[in-house]
């Protein structure tokens, strides 16, 4: 455990900081541009479907800067820190924000945040929504959390405002070279049995609960799994994940929606043995 910061002064209101810590299983790489913003920015962690309510609401201001541009600031950014095996997973509008805050205003900055992941043979793994496999940890001490890992930056109409570098692992081996997929209409089958498994207790009658899932896009990629038993080990392995939203009404007074912004995998499925994946637990 331990954390080292650099600061920088960038006039009489603003100072910039580089960190790098340790701490509960996450290793981190982050610099920021206004360490004002720090905490904003590491709030975008919590809940995606909050942040991305922000920038439909009437506040929002986009940032002047086009997207494309702002990719290429963005992919600059990486190559300099030298992520040479780092491939774009992610792009979406966000809002640096403090959701927390008590301070009334009428401006939400917009920025756009991209998101790089470790390739394997060139392609990204999969970025989805969720920072870590958690599940097993909030129940059992002998689970640790094992967070994603993944280059997160952000870009606002000023440039390059921040960006983190989270869970840097280390590659051992590769156990197989060509590893035989399942035919996809095996995939579509599973999907179709499992959909209403996974979400059937939204309809149980006790809950008086419903869900609608809309499936919106489909991808074959890669995911780290946890390996069996072993802590801090796991495997990438080629999965089908069914992105989508989910509308569930929790009790009568109150629903929610999950998904909106494009990343939340509905559904994750191995497709080496069509197993079904909870990202939550890892495996």
């Amino acid at each position: 455990r331990g954390m080292a910061s650099c600061y920088v002064a960038r006039g009489s209101e603003m100072a910039s900081q580089i960190m790098v810590r340790q701490a509960d299983g996450l290793s981190t790489a982050s610099y920021y541009r206004d360490v004002l913003e720090r905490n904003v920015v590491d709030g975008l962690r919590a809940d995606a479907a909050e942040n991305d309510a922000l920038t439909r609401d009437s506040r929002y201001a986009a940032p002047t800067t086009s997207l494309d541009a702002a990719r290429a600031i963005a992919q600059d950014a990486v190559a300099a820190m030298g992520l040479k095996e780092y491939g774009l997973a992610a792009e979406r509008k966000t809002c640096l924000w403090d959701a927390t805050s008590s301070i009334p205003t009428d401006t939400l900055k917009g920025a756009y945040e991209f998101v790089f992941t470790p390739t394997v043979g060139g392609c990204p793994i999969t970025f989805a929504n969720g920072e870590a496999n958690t599940q097993n940890a909030e129940v059992s001490r002998y689970d640790k959390a094992w967070f994603f890992e993944k280059v997160r930056v952000f870009v606002d109409s000023d440039g390059l405002n921040s960006f983190v570098w989270d869970a840097p692992f280390e590659r051992m081996e590769t156990i197989t070279e060509n590893a035989s997929l399942l035919p996809y209409a095996q995939i579509q089958s599973i999907f179709e049995r499992m959909m209403p498994i996974v979400f059937g207790h939204y309809n149980a009658a006790d809950l008086a609960a419903t869900c609608s899932v809309s499936i919106n896009r489909i991808t074959l990629g890669y995911m780290r799994i946890k390996e069996q038993n072993v802590e801090g080990s796991g495997l990438i392995v080629p999965v089908w994940d069914f992105f989508g939203s989910y509308f569930r009404s929790d009790d009568p007074a109150g629903t929610s929606l999950r998904g909106s912004d494009g990343f939340e995998s509905v559904l994750t499925i191995n497709a080496i043995d069509g197993s079904i994946i909870d990202r939550a637990s890892g495996y």
